[in-house]
């Protein structure tokens, strides 16, 4: 494979590789009954077979990507989608579900809330009279301020010219 790479032709055989490869699959009865049987493995009817299966789903060349699914075989018609892996540039990863990415989003999500949450009760004030009003820290703002005059001013030096006639 190092000598001609990654193609549509040998990417399952790579994948089979793989620590996400189950042995125990269709793919690999196939390819065991071919060996021993001189067999080809394309004349093998896997749909009527039982059990997982690795197929290719897309494929492109620039740059090298592969998709390859596990699915279920429950019958030549009924399939059920397990995983899907993928392959960029050589390295196999392993797609994560729908249901591990908005768990993962929405966890972010009401992280942040939180925080946002925390930063406005501890800088909002309850006065019987007033009402609720938004606390600010004046010394550090007007300090804040001073500071950027200052780099301002020492940013722009003024040169004088003098023109005489």
């Amino acid at each position: 494979m190092q000598a001609h790479g990654l193609h549509e032709y040998n990417v399952l055989d790579y994948f089979s590789q793989s620590q996400f490869y189950d042995t125990s699959c269709i793919n690999e009865q196939i390819k065991m009954q071919a060996r021993f049987n001189l067999l080809e493995a394309n004349l093998l009817d896997h749909t009527k077979m039982v059990g997982f299966e690795y197929d290719l789903w897309y494929f492109t060349y620039q740059p090298s990507y592969f998709i390859i699914r596990k699915h279920q075989r429950y019958s030549p018609q009924k399939t059920e989608l397990v995983a899907i892996y993928y392959i960029v540039e050589g390295t196999i990863y392993q797609s994560p579900s729908l249901s591990t990415l908005l768990t993962n989003r929405v966890l972010t999500s009401t992280f942040f809330l939180t925080k946002a949450f925390e930063v406005g009760k501890d800088n909002s004030r309850f006065h019987p009279v007033q009402g609720y009003r938004w606390v600010t820290d004046e010394p550090a703002i007007q300090e804040s301020r001073k500071e950027l005059v200052e780099r301002a001013d020492q940013g722009f030096t003024t040169t004088t010219f003098s023109i005489e006639f």
